[in-house]
């Protein structure tokens, strides 16, 4: 049951006890069915039962990248109330099998970043505003679309993007891809952010997007499938 339940709840803090628990349990039954009647000493048997708990934590682990193949699993810096998705949580990513050309507005995808994202890493997760060849303008903590606004509980403007009005064309290849990212990218702090930083850190090539994501995979009350549809 510990590993059934820490398989549905993979990549989650309480997935990884869960596991941990079988693990436990199944060492002590590999010490309780043969090692402990070859070993007489303590200390013998604490380490062969460390050593067997290990092992088969390994096990699981590796058994869940073979499982599931191109799945990975993400916390969002972004807090999406009309998706119902709040900043720390684990998402459940796919690889992308389909074309880029065909990811909706809206998605949430984990993209090659420049700079430095949120926890230090060339990775991030990003919501997918504006596609190829439009016309974004962020004014007064809001998106602008061709002329249409988005509504803010659907398409947040993250803390970090100035309040002026900033328009920018999207590439042929290009998506504009909103994150949340350390003032570090900076230099001079949030209020230093210029027009080109913003064309540098959302304007996204294609190629530079890995996965999306499809489901709000933790917390265990609040999963769902991710609605992806323009």
């Amino acid at each position: 049951r510990p590993a059934s339940t820490g398989t549905f709840l993979t990549w989650t803090p309480w997935g990884w006890r869960s596991l941990g628990v079988a693990a436990a349990m199944h060492a002590w039954i590999v010490l309780d069915c043969g090692l402990r009647a070859q070993l007489n000493e303590v200390l013998e048997r604490v380490l062969a039962l460390l050593i067997a708990f290990v092992i088969i934590l390994l096990v699981y682990v590796i058994l869940a990248y073979t499982c599931l193949p191109g799945i990975s699993f993400r916390r969002t810096p972004l807090g999406i109330p009309g998706a119902d998705i709040r900043s720390s949580d684990t998402l459940l990513l796919r690889a992308l099998a389909e074309d880029p050309n065909t990811l909706a507005r809206g998605s949430l995808v984990r993209f090659h970043a420049l700079g430095n994202a949120t926890r230090g890493s060339s990775d991030a997760i990003g919501q997918i505003v504006g596609l190829p060849n439009e016309w974004v303008v962020i004014d007064q903590g809001v998106y602008t679309v061709n002329g249409t606004a988005l509504p803010t509980d659907d398409y947040p403007v993250p803390a970090w993007l100035p309040t002026r009005r900033v328009e920018l064309l999207v590439g042929p290849n290009q998506y504009f891809v909103s994150s949340v990212y350390s003032s570090r990218v900076y230099g001079r702090g949030v209020r230093g952010v210029r027009n080109d930083m913003i064309k540098r850190l959302c304007l996204v090539n294609k190629e530079a997007i890995a996965s999306r994501a499809t489901m709000l995979w933790w917390p265990l009350n609040r999963r769902h499938r991710l609605n992806t549809q323009d």
